[in-house]
């Protein structure tokens, strides 16, 4: 798990200086008013997880709508959300 920080920072060196004016990051700041393709985004991502042995449930990333929501997804591991998505299809299968 990582911090709101650490979040801010993996984007702040991503953005590096294309932030609007103004524009300051914090736990309520919102993942579209950052400017950042999708790309840019999936590499923020990707070096979290390496940095912080994590992994995100790409459905929900696609959910948060902030930076705090975004650092909160961390606690929620992806092998727990596919397990009980698993047994859920097996249990109506079955």
């Amino acid at each position: 798990m990582f911090t709101v920080e650490q979040v801010i920072d993996a984007f702040q060196r991503q953005v590096a200086g294309r932030l609007p004016p103004g524009v300051t990051l914090d736990e309520s700041t919102r993942l579209d008013g950052l400017q950042v393709e999708s790309l840019e985004f999936t590499e923020v991502l990707v070096d979290l997880e390496n940095e912080n042995g994590v992994r995100f449930d790409g459905a929900r990333v696609r959910e948060a709508a902030t930076l705090g929501e975004l650092t909160a997804l961390a606690s929620e591991p992806v092998e727990l959300v596919g397990a009980s998505a698993n047994g859920a299809a097996a249990e109506r299968t079955g």
